[in-house]
């Protein structure tokens, strides 16, 4: 028998999938206390007959569905054209920048070729919906991560995010992270933000919350204070910089979080959620750099052992970009093209 610590789950939805999964494998499980962070662990015990012990215990994939490496796109401050941008792009709807006069949520989804949308116009066409597979018969669409203005769900300001809309997204496995906290600014001030805001964003759309901070403006205090809250998971640099320790994005490390990391000296043991990074992990922002992005998905794509994360950012998907991911990573199917919470969750 082997028994393998390996997911927390937060929702009924998903441990009744669990369940039905380990049942079908001819598993056991069973389900453990719920964590200071709202997430309860699963021991999933698998029969030595469902493996050939030759070749050895069962290992969790160094990148979910056997993929080359994980790509994450996190995307600013897009607030309620997000809806209409980023998330139509990914899930084969007509792509606008302007989210004026549009039904919001599941409305735009069942209206999206009305006489509206023809006034507003569409920056650009719409593709099919981007999906990779998972090696056993399944299809998944892309999914990423939008930083967002959290205070206020349902305010009118570009930047924050309309809890209706989130509620489609989120269906579809996007997710959202803090951002700017209220335009504070002192570190004490943006740590004591975080839970409140992230209570509210849960109660608005039904969602676990926010546990990824994205850097706003290149503003170290985030930074600083996500890594003295217990609220947040994941500190993301607005930009790859070099001022705080940064984690690593090789994927090695990433995998060694399932034992106690203690790799260039930052001693954590993520298993536990015990303790956390105290610095953050860089990203690029391709916004303006476009040609720079791609150069690197390539080199992953090209590169059957996969070495790193690719974790890049922007305000909004232009339409080099899109042709890209449509033309270039979805025929490969190497990537798995996830949000930040979904490679968190599966590596920690």
């Amino acid at each position: 028998m082997k028994t393998i610590n390996m997911l927390r789950i937060d929702t009924m939805w998903s441990k009744l999938m669990v369940l039905l999964a380990v049942i079908l494998a001819g598993s056991e499980c069973m389900f453990g206390q719920t964590d200071v962070t709202g997430y309860e662990t699963v021991s999933v015990t698998i029969p030595a007959t469902s493996y050939n012990a030759s070749q050895g215990a069962p290992q969790m994939a160094r990148v979910k569905y056997n993929k080359t490496f994980p790509l994450v796109i996190t995307s600013d401050d897009m607030g309620k054209t997000e809806l209409t941008n980023n998330w139509a792009l990914f899930n084969g709807y007509p792509i606008h920048r302007d989210k004026g006069g549009f039904p919001t949520g599941d409305d735009y989804l069942s209206t999206p070729y009305s006489a509206t949308y023809a006034t507003n116009g569409s920056d650009l066409a719409n593709y099919p919906p981007l999906t990779y597979t998972d090696d056993v018969g399944g299809t998944h669409r892309f999914t990423a991560t939008s930083a967002i203005w959290p205070q206020d769900a349902d305010n009118s300001n570009y930047t924050l995010m309309n809890a209706t809309d989130a509620k489609t997204m989120l269906r579809m496995g996007w997710s959202f992270a803090q951002h700017d906290v209220d335009d504070a600014t002192d570190i004490a001030t943006i740590a004591s933000r975080f839970g409140p805001l992230s209570t509210a964003w849960a109660t608005a759309t039904g969602s676990a919350g926010l546990k990824i901070m994205v850097e706003p403006n290149g503003d170290h205090n985030y930074v600083a204070a996500g890594a003295s809250s217990s609220e947040i998971c994941w500190n993301i640099f607005q930009n790859a910089t070099t001022a705080y320790p940064n984690l690593s994005l090789e994927l090695d490390d990433w995998a060694a979080t399932r034992t106690n990391w203690t790799t260039g000296g930052r001693q954590t043991d993520f298993t536990t959620f015990s303790s956390k990074p105290t610095g953050a992990t860089e990203r690029i922002f391709f916004q303006g750099h476009e040609s720079q992005w791609t150069t690197k998905i390539n080199t992953a794509l090209n590169n059957d052992d996969g070495s790193q994360i690719i974790l890049g950012g922007t305000h909004g998907i232009g339409s080099d970009i899109a042709t890209h991911l449509s033309g270039t990573v979805q025929p490969a199917d190497k990537a798995w093209v996830a949000s930040a919470d979904e490679v968190w969750e599966y590596y920690h």
